[in-house]
């Protein structure tokens, strides 16, 4: 059962014959503007549970190793949308 604290996560694909899009979108707190810049920076983490700050970077430079792209938009209090693009193969 779902309570009013729940939080939606969507997935989203679309595409054309070059490129295959991805974008993962939420309804959290979203990413205050002062610290979007820095969310794929090594080390970087606002994580209070110890977390080392490299998630999102590993993730960034293994879809830049396929040639591929990873942005994120983001409004606080109304959710992140990360987006990763990725060339398809000829």
């Amino acid at each position: 059962m779902l309570d009013s604290a729940t939080k939606e996560i969507s997935l989203i694909t679309a595409g054309d014959e070059s490129t295959f899009i991805l974008q993962i979108r939420d309804s959290g707190i979203g990413i205050a503007p002062a610290i979007l810049k820095q969310i794929f920076d090594p080390f970087f983490t606002t994580s209070a549970s110890g977390g080392t700050g490299l998630g999102l970077h590993i993730v960034k430079s293994i879809i830049e190793a396929h040639r591929g792209k990873l942005s994120v938009d983001s409004e606080p209090d109304k959710g992140s949308c990360f987006t990763i693009e990725l060339p398809r193969r000829a």
